[in-house]
C-alpha cells in the first residue's frame, strides 16, 4: 500500500497488492498471466515502460473489482484498498479472486518464445494475456497452441496471425484489415484518391497493413505512388529526402505504418510528421497514438493527422469504465489499456462459465457460439477463427488542449475540443 502511494498509482504494484491480498487471507482463487515489453535484457534498460503501463492499467484494475468482490464492504483489510469506493465489485462466482503473473518478453521474438514456454509449464495458469506486438505473438502463439493454453491477443492486429487458425488464440482487438478499411474509406470520403505509404517491410503487422491497404484503396480507384525512400525502419531514414519525392506529385496524402517499436519505424514517422510540416494529410495505424507524436507540442504540424484507434474514452460504449479509469489512475487511459480490460474481461467470464476450469475448457467456452463478455469497448464475442465479432474502431484527430501535458489531445473525429 505504502509502495502504491508512493509510485502514483502505478498498476504493477495494484496486481502484487492483490496477490498478497488473496495470500495473506488464504482466498481460493484462479491464476492468469500477462506478457509485457519491459526490459531490454542485454543492458537491462527500460525498453517500453509506456506500453507496460498501459497494458498493467488494464488487467489490474479487472483483478481488483474481482477481488475486492471476496470481501464485505466493511471489512478493515480493503478500507484503504484503491478503487474500493467506487469499482463494480465481483468476485469469480461470487467466492474466488484472480491471481496475475507478469512475464516479461523484452518485446523480442526469441524472448516471447521462452516466456512462452515457461508459462505454458506452469500447470495454474489457465490463460495469459498478451504479446505487445505483432511480431512477439506470432513468435510465441505455437507454443501456447502446443500447450493447450488460451492466448487472449489485446494488441496484436495483424491478419497473419488468423490467416492459419490456432484455435487457443483469441483477440479483442480489430485486425489491420478493420484499420486499413477505415483509412480507406476515410481518404476516399474527403476526396483523396492519391497517397504515397510508408511502412516496415519486416514488420508483419507494418507490411500487412500496407498489402491490404494497397488492395482495398486501388480496388475502390485510388492511386499510389511509388516512393523510393518508403522504409520507416532504416536507421538512416531521410524525411526530408521522402517529402521531397512526394512533393513531385500534386494532393498527396501520407499513410504511415509504423511497427510497434521494433525498429526505429516510430521515431522516423514523427520526423516525417515534423518535416511535414501540416502540409500533406496524413493518416496513420494505432500506435502513432501515443505520447511522442503529442510531444511534437505544435498543433499548426498536427492538425491534419487522422488516426485508427479501437477506442477511445470520449465515444466509449462503457462510460463506467472511463470514469473509473480516471479516479483509479488519476486520469484518462489509452486505448490499449481498454483492449487489456476486455482480454481480462474475457478470461474472467470463461472463468465463472466453468465449474473447475481447466486450460481446454476454457478454450472451448471462448469459442462457443454462445459466449460474450462485457468490456470497455462492448460486448466481446468471437468469430470461428478467433477474431473479434464486430470489432470497435473509428478515428481521431488532434486537437489543442491547453490542460494536457502537451497542449494537445486525441479526440474523434467528430470533436473539435478537448473538453
Amino acid at each position: 500500500k505504502q509502495s502504491w502511494q508512493q509510485n502514483g498509482a502505478d498498476p504493477e504494484t495494484l496486481i502484487y497488492l492483490n496477490n498478497a491480498l488473496l495470500e495473506a487471507e488464504g482466498k481460493n482463487y484462479y491464476t492468469i498471466a500477462v506478457t509485457i515489453p519491459m526490459i531490454d535484457t542485454p543492458n537491462q534498460s527500460v525498453k517500453d515502460a509506456n506500453a507496460a503501463k498501459e497494458i498493467l492499467r488494464g488487467i489490474a484494475q479487472a483483478q481488483t473489482e474481482v477481488n475486492l468482490g471476496l470481501f464485505e464492504v466493511d471489512n478493515e483489510l480493503i478500507q484503504q484498498f484503491p478503487g474500493k469506493d467506487f469499482l463494480n465489485r465481483k468476485g469469480i462466482n461470487n467466492r474466488i479472486g484472480l491471481r496475475v503473473v507478469i512475464a516479461d518478453d523484452a518485446n523480442g521474438d526469441e524472448e516471447a518464445k521462452a516466456r512462452a514456454s515457461l508459462l505454458v509449464k506452469q500447470s495454474s495458469i489457465l490463460g495469459v494475456i498478451g504479446h505487445w506486438t505483432s511480431e512477439t505473438t506470432l513468435a510465441a502463439v505455437d507454443t501456447y497452441q502446443n500447450g493447450k493454453l488460451a492466448l487472449i491477443a489485446p494488441y496484436a492486429m495483424t491478419t497473419e496471425l488468423t490467416t492459419n487458425p490456432r484455435n487457443f488464440l483469441f483477440r479483442t482487438v480489430p485486425t489491420n484489415e478493420d484499420e486499413t478499411d477505415s483509412l480507406v474509406d476515410h481518404l476516399l470520403n474527403i476526396g483523396q484518391r492519391q497517397v504515397a505509404v510508408f511502412y516496415t517491410p519486416q514488420s508483419s503487422f507494418s507490411s500487412y497493413g500496407w498489402q491490404k491497404f494497397k488492395q482495398k484503396f486501388e480496388t475502390k480507384g485510388g492511386r499510389i505512388i511509388k516512393v523510393r525512400e518508403y522504409k520507416l525502419s532504416k536507421s538512416n531514414f531521410n524525411a526530408n529526402k521522402a517529402l521531397k519525392e512526394v512533393s513531385k506529385y500534386k494532393e498527396t496524402a501520407l499513410v504511415l505504418f509504423p511497427d510497434a517499436q521494433i525498429t526505429d519505424a516510430l521515431e522516423n514517422s514523427i520526423e516525417l510528421i515534423k518535416a511535414n510540416n501540416g502540409r500533406n494529410l496524413i493518416v496513420g495505424g494505432w500506435n502513432l497514438y501515443s505520447p511522442q507524436t503529442l510531444s511534437i507540442g505544435d498543433s499548426k504540424l498536427l492538425e491534419k493527422v487522422v488516426l485508427f484507434v479501437p477506442w477511445h474514452p470520449r465515444s466509449s460504449p462503457n462510460q463506467k469504465f472511463t470514469q473509473d479509469t480516471r479516479k483509479l489512475w488519476h486520469g484518462p487511459v489509452n486505448p490499449t489499456t481498454a483492449t487489456t480490460y476486455d482480454a481480462t474481461r474475457t478470461l474472467i467470464k470463461a472463468l465463472e462459465m466453468s465449474n473447475k476450469p481447466t486450460r481446454e475448457g476454457i478454450q472451448k467456452t471462448l469459442a462457443s457460439d454462445g459466449f460474450s463478455a462485457d468490456g470497455a469497448t462492448g460486448a466481446i464475442e468471437f468469430e470461428s477463427n478467433g477474431d473479434r465479432k464486430n470489432p470497435p474502431g473509428e478515428l481521431v484527430h488532434i486537437v489543442p488542449c491547453p490542460k494536457s501535458f502537451f497542449g494537445l489531445a486525441f479526440v474523434p473525429l467528430e470533436y473539435y475540443s478537448c473538453d
